[in-house]
């Protein structure tokens, strides 16, 4: 990527800006610094044409809840630099939240294609199909990952969203386990495994009575 001195300090001041908006408890405020700010912030973007400073301004406008501005400013990035992995994962979370699930998909895969061991187009993938009820096509993807890198644990988180799917919810628990030896800090994983755990013990129930 091409590389200016003007980049960085508007990145820095882009981000900046995001986390303060996305902390304000008062919308008039928040609405006051986001129009000082984007005026000021665009023509310098524009005129950079630099794929990360648009990723960066494309995440500022999802925080904001203004996916079709945000999915445009990504989709520009990818035009700029079709090899930026993180470009067509952001362009993937865009159109997920816009209901484009099948356009999500193809974004969330060519990332991963670009960077097979970024785990967030990861997750955005397995959250995508899981989301469309596809727990078949999920289960043999993720079987097929594992059976050529098996310890690679979002394979292992994709499995078990499918089994869950499938209420095969003891097969569920143990992905869920081996997500969590493989990457003990995963609030997701342990949030998973308890979920089978309850659905475990209600199926339990259920058929005692």
């Amino acid at each position: 990527m091409p590389k200016s001195p003007k980049l960085y300090p508007l990145c820095l001041r882009v981000a900046i800006a995001a986390t303060l908006l996305s902390g304000l408890d008062s919308n008039a405020l928040a609405q006051t610094a986001k129009r000082s700010f984007l005026p000021q912030a665009e023509p310098v973007l524009i005129a950079q044409t630099e794929a990360q400073a648009l990723v960066i301004k494309g995440a500022l406008l999802f925080d904001r809840n203004r996916f079709q501005e945000a999915l445009d400013s990504f989709s520009a990035a990818t035009k700029l630099q079709p090899d930026f992995a993180e470009a067509w994962y952001a362009q993937g979370r865009a159109l997920y939240r816009l209901k484009r699930s099948q356009e999500a998909l193809a974004a969330y895969a060519t990332s991963i294609k670009l960077k097979p061991e970024f785990p967030d187009a990861w997750d955005g993938l397995t959250t995508t199909l899981y989301g469309l009820k596809r727990y078949q096509e999920l289960l043999e993807f993720s079987d097929k990952i594992i059976q050529l890198q098996p310890d690679f644990y979002p394979a292992w988180f994709g499995r078990g969203r499918a089994l869950y799917g499938f209420k095969r919810y003891s097969e569920a628990l143990a992905a869920a386990e081996k997500v969590i030896q493989l990457k003990p800090d995963l609030a997701d994983a342990w949030s998973g495994r308890g979920n089978c755990a309850v659905s475990i013990a209600a199926s339990s129930r259920s058929y005692i009575a």
